[in-house]
């Protein structure tokens, strides 16, 4: 148990997933934010963990546990109920975070198991405002719990150099007055890749719109039908990268591209347009809730956003990209991106955990000293 200098026992929280996540930096970038607020986190895999020693549960993704076939949808879900259970019965919290409102891939046991898990939350989180409202429109009787609404976190990204960006483009086969349009990361179904074969060849000034897909295809993709897809689009603008990019080559990518493309079809928090909007580059995105907070935050030169179900997607986006084509970042937009950025860093994201855990367990939170900066 850990104590802080005025003798007050620290907060112990137990986070799944934890500090350990391999494929979301989401998870451990958390874990060392509230670490670095005085909370004692408390690894899953623990003696501590098995033996209830900690005050809050707090989950991320549960449904995760049984998006799975029969079989294994009961391997992982029935422990994790019985495992809840125990420690609510013990007195321990369950905090949960909101990612999707409603599943994804939803299974035989994936609406009982929320069920469950609902009726054992004592506290949410939402990201924004929309996934807030949604949730609690399909599921009314939440109401009286305690709910708590904390932006998704701006990932830090370091900066590269104009050389760097040159020597990436190059790299691509990118013109020197083309504008880049980058379709990034895993390839999945409901990132709707098929709209890349819309974007229009040329802006209104006649500069030409390269394409840049990077990402291998996900197992549930139709991979035949994608490739057939992306064989129709001219090879001289269709640069594809290949293979699951780290976190830094995404970022160098994300930084060399003049816009980031998200037509997603579904979704209620994006962690990867708050990465790409920290590269400090643009976003084109779907009509979706969560893009509509963000371009109400920020808004052009920012984000923009368009009817992923327009009748003629080649007009719509057409008009989409001249917006963009036609506005330039200046120093006030920069200066703007750079204090949403700081309004919701990791630090800031774990101090509102923190006082909410605080809140939950009645127990008064004493101040950390400021950071240096």
């Amino acid at each position: 148990m850990m104590v802080d200098r005025e003798g007050t026992q620290q907060l112990r929280v137990l986070s799944i997933p934890g500090r350990r996540h391999a494929q979301n930096s989401y998870f451990p970038l958390l874990w060392r934010a509230l670490s670095g607020a005085g909370i004692e986190m408390i690894s899953a895999r623990s003696l501590a963990a098995l033996a209830l020693k900690y005050d809050i549960l707090h989950v991320h993704l549960p449904e995760l546990l049984v998006e799975k076939p029969l079989p294994s949808a009961l391997i992982g879900g029935a422990p994790f109920l019985a495992y809840v259970v125990a420690a609510r019965l013990a007195g321990k919290k369950l905090v949960w975070t909101i990612h999707e409102v409603t599943p994804t891939r939803p299974h035989l046991l994936t609406r009982p198991f929320l069920w469950c898990v609902r009726k054992l939350t004592t506290a949410y989180v939402f990201m924004n405002r929309t996934s807030e409202e949604e949730f609690f429109k399909r599921n009314p009787n939440e109401r009286k719990k305690k709910v708590w609404r904390i932006p998704h976190s701006s990932y830090p990204v370091t900066k590269i150099p104009p050389a760097r960006r040159s020597e990436v483009r190059v790299s691509l086969t990118l013109g020197p007055d083309c504008l880049a349009v980058g379709f990034l990361g895993e390839i999945r179904p409901y990132k709707n890749p098929a709209a890349v074969q819309y974007f229009p060849i040329a802006d209104p000034q006649g500069r030409p719109f390269q394409l840049v897909v990077a990402g291998d295809f996900h197992a549930s993709c139709d991979v035949d039908e994608l490739e057939a897809m992306f064989g129709m689009i001219d090879p001289r603008r269709l640069m594809r990268v290949g293979g699951r990019p780290s976190d830094e080559k995404l970022s160098e990518l994300i930084q060399s591209v003049d816009i980031v493309f998200m037509p997603y079809l579904r979704g209620w928090n994006s962690g990867f347009a708050m990465f790409v909007l920290g590269c400090g580059s643009r976003l084109l995105c779907s009509d979706l809730p969560m893009f509509r907070e963000l371009e109400e935050a920020l808004g052009p030169p920012w984000v923009y956003v368009f009817d992923h179900k327009a009748a003629d997607l080649s007009e719509e986006l057409a008009a989409a990209a001249a917006r963009i084509a036609r506005d330039n970042p200046g120093s006030c937009d920069i200066a703007r991106l750079e204090r949403f950025l700081e309004a919701n860093t990791f630090e800031r994201a774990a101090s509102r955990h923190a006082d909410l855990y605080s809140d939950i367990i009645g127990r008064r939170r004493n101040p950390l000293p400021p950071l240096m900066t």
